[in-house]
């Protein structure tokens, strides 16, 4: 990843972060569940508040992929939609679990025909903002969050490396050696987000040879965030989640009632600097 001098952007962010960062954990969180708003003029004035501006949403109708785009003084930031919430069923029952050749190793063949399908707009989006001194951000939840790290690997193949990455619930999305590369170039500043009832992460299962990578940190049922805190693997654990799946995980993968509750207690902000963006994500 990048290391440009450290200073703040806005007090809401820190654009040239290199460790992980609460302020940042709550504010890419609030861009990812902004990037389910489909109103580009609302949004616009919804992200004013954050100090974002030239905010744009791209999209590709074919593959139904979608990321929002905006910049601060110091930051471009870019954040992925995930499935939306009349989808999420779909993303469970439905997803391509083939592997095809790409950045760094093997990756998940429906989620890398989604970033292709919007890469060119996406790379133009962020050239058309960078005065050579922004530092590129991403971010995403659920698929957006898988999107988001292929997007990074992306630009480490090309040798654009990002400042750093923060997804919310998102699935693995490559093989052990993707996962091995994206750790060796850019793990210190790649933070994986996981509500820990939320079953998502676990799409796309290790028994066919994906693999997480970057920095875990786990949300748990009390509201506490773990660093770079080993997964659970207890049956018991096992049995929870899958009591969770049968009644109640929609909620705990939803960004607006499973994540950003939590992180809005461990990240407050003195002023109500965002609009009401609870929608269902």
């Amino acid at each position: 990843m990048s290391t440009l001098p450290l200073t703040n952007d806005t007090p809401l962010f820190r654009a040239r972060a290199t460790d992980f960062s609460m302020p940042n954990s709550r504010f890419l969180g609030e861009l990812s569940l902004a990037a389910y708003q489909t109103n580009e003029t609302k949004l616009r004035s919804e992200l004013a508040n954050l100090d974002l501006t030239d905010c744009r949403l791209i999209e590709d109708v074919e593959t139904d992929t979608q990321a929002l785009v905006g910049s601060t003084r110091q930051a471009i930031v870019v954040a992925f939609r995930g499935t939306e919430p009349t989808k999420l069923k779909d993303l469970l029952t439905d997803v391509e679990l083939t592997m095809v050749p790409g950045p760094l190793g093997q990756v998940h063949e429906g989620f890398w025909e989604a970033l292709e399908a919007i890469w060119d707009k996406l790379e133009q989006a962020i050239a058309s903002r960078q005065d050579g001194k922004r530092a590129v951000w991403f971010t995403g939840h659920s698929l957006g969050g898988a999107l988001a790290q292929l997007a990074v690997a992306r630009l480490i193949q090309i040798g654009r490396p990002a400042q750093g990455l923060y997804s919310y619930g998102a699935p693995r999305c490559g093989d052990t050696r993707f996962a091995a590369q994206f750790n060796r170039l850019a793990r210190r500043s790649s933070f994986r987000l996981v509500n820990e009832a939320d079953i998502i992460p676990d799409v796309a299962p290790k028994f066919l040879g994906f693999e997480h990578c970057g920095r875990y940190c786990q949300l748990d049922d009390q509201g506490r965030l773990h660093i770079d805190t080993p997964p659970k693997q207890s049956l018991l654990q096992l049995l929870e989640e899958t009591l969770e799946f049968l009644f109640d995980f929609e909620d705990d993968h939803s960004l607006a009632k499973g994540y950003l509750p939590k992180l809005s207690v461990l990240v407050p902000w003195e002023k109500p600097r965002l609009p009401v963006l609870r929608r269902a994500a």
